[in-house]
């Protein structure tokens, strides 16, 4: 689901700082 995508987008950023998604 589109919750979910944005859920692991955002530990992604949180490990990643330099790496951000935009949806």
């Amino acid at each position: 689901s589109v919750l979910e995508i944005g859920l692991m987008l955002q530990e992604e950023t949180e490990k990643n700082p330099k790496t951000s998604y935009s949806i």
